[in-house]
C-alpha cells in the first residue's frame, strides 16, 4: 500500500490495483481530460501518436515500472509475468527494463518482462481453479 493513496475499490487506500489497472488507466484520463475514454482506446490513441493519450500511457508505465522494480529489489526474479490490464498494452514488455536502472540497486539484466500465456482472462481462470480446488477439498 501507498500511504496516502488513491481509494481503492476494495475500500482501503493506495493498493496498487487503484493505480495499476483498467479503472486506474481510465481515471487517469479523465482526471486530464475531463472525459472518460475505455482503457482500449486510450492504448490505441497512444499507439497513433495522440499526445494526451500517450502522456497517460507514460504516467502509468512510470507506476509499472517502479513497482516492477521493488519486485525485482525484494526478490530478483528471473522472469516477471503480467497479465490482465497490461497485455493491452503491448510495448510495456519493451519499455519497462529500460526504466528499471532509476530504480533498481540490484543488476536486473537477468528479469524478464512477459505477458501472461493465457491472456487476458487469465486471472479470472486462476481464481475459479482455486474456488474448485477449495470445493474438492472441502468434499474429502
Amino acid at each position: 500500500h501507498e500511504l496516502d493513496g488513491r481509494v481503492c475499490w476494495c475500500g482501503r487506500s493506495g493498493c496498487l490495483e487503484s493505480f495499476l489497472s483498467t479503472a486506474a488507466l481510465e481515471g487517469d484520463y479523465q482526471r486530464v481530460t475531463g472525459e472518460w475514454r475505455a482503457a482500449a482506446d486510450i492504448t490505441t490513441a497512444s499507439a497513433n501518436s495522440d499526445i494526451v493519450a500517450d502522456s497517460v500511457i507514460q504516467v502509468f508505465e512510470d507506476r509499472l515500472g517502479r513497482a516492477t522494480a521493488t519486485i525485482i529489489s525484494l526478490f530478483d526474479p528471473d522472469v516477471i509475468v503480467l497479465g490482465g490490464t497490461f497485455l493491452n498494452l503491448p510495448r510495456l514488455c519493451e519499455r519497462m527494463p529500460r526504466k528499471w536502472p532509476g530504480y533498481v540497486q540490484v543488476d536486473r539484466s537477468k528479469t524478464r518482462l512477459v505477458g501472461s500465456e493465457g491472456g487476458i482472462n487469465a486471472v479470472t481462470a486462476g481464481a475459479a481453479m482455486l474456488a474448485a480446488d477449495r470445493v474438492r477439498s472441502a468434499g474429502s
